[in-house]
């Protein structure tokens, strides 16, 4: 599920994040995020690794990731596939247009 789109410059280092405690309160009330992985795939040009995710925090219901870098006039789809302590797995993406102003 796409969970939020976003244009960066490439020079900028910014923190995109996103909220889930709606999603986890109406599956279990007690449930929580505990870990997440990430994967980059440049949608106009495949193979263009120039976005790169410089970190990914977990919390109890959100996550936030940090991304630099990117190629200008890219668009990158930024996959994050969660877990959480019940077990139930979730992929958001991150729709990311990289643009020079």
């Amino acid at each position: 599920m796409i969970v939020k789109s976003a244009i960066k410059q490439p020079i900028e280092v910014k923190d995109y994040p996103v909220n889930y405690s709606t999603w986890l309160s109406e599956n279990t009330p007690t449930d929580t995020l505990v870990s997440g992985t990430t994967l980059i795939e440049c949608i106009t040009t495949p193979g263009n690794t120039a976005l790169v995710v410089d970190n990914l925090v977990i919390s109890p219901t959100g996550f936030v990731v940090w991304l630099s870098g990117g190629t200008a006039d890219e668009v990158y789809k930024v996959s994050v596939t969660l877990t959480t302590d019940d077990g139930r797995v979730d992929q958001a993406e991150l729709i990311i247009s990289v643009v020079n102003f």
